[in-house]
């Protein structure tokens, strides 16, 4: 049993976290943006839909806070936050911005089943800029 927690508010996190909270009971971070202070606090799990598009850094980020290498944690981060500007990129449109990321490496096609869930042309180009500027991009 757990709680999955992808509020931003690090605060209530922390509270959860740091709580005496029952044998097994786990605490997950969902915000990309507070993976890193959250594994130093201890946390075991967490849930990257940003992962998507790009899983190396979590999994060096993970690995680096069970070898206690908090720089590393910290390093890692930061190329996740440089990720992340892919949704301020599609003006807050997380998913959408994740799919089109996505199709920019050539893994998949930037349709959503829900038509209103698109990006216009600016946003489309400022997503793939982030993905490219990121050496991540295979679609030309």
């Amino acid at each position: 049993a757990g709680i999955k927690d992808s509020s931003g508010d690090l605060a209530q996190f922390q509270q959860g976290l740091l709580s005496e909270p029952e044998e097994g009971f786990c605490w997950i971070q969902g915000e990309d943006l507070l993976d890193a202070p959250s594994l130093l606090m201890g946390v075991r799990c967490i849930v990257s839909g940003l992962a998507n598009v790009w899983a190396e850094p979590y999994v060096a980020m993970y690995r680096a806070a069970l070898a206690g290498d908090h720089r590393k944690v910290l390093d890692e981060q930061r190329r996740i936050n440089a990720l992340a500007r892919i949704i301020a990129a599609a003006d807050g449109k997380g998913l959408v911005a994740i799919k089109e990321a996505v199709a920019c490496q050539g893994r998949s096609t930037p349709h959503m089943k829900v038509p209103g869930m698109r990006l216009n042309h600016k946003e489309k180009e400022r997503v793939d800029q982030v993905v490219r500027k990121l050496g991540l991009a295979r679609r030309s």
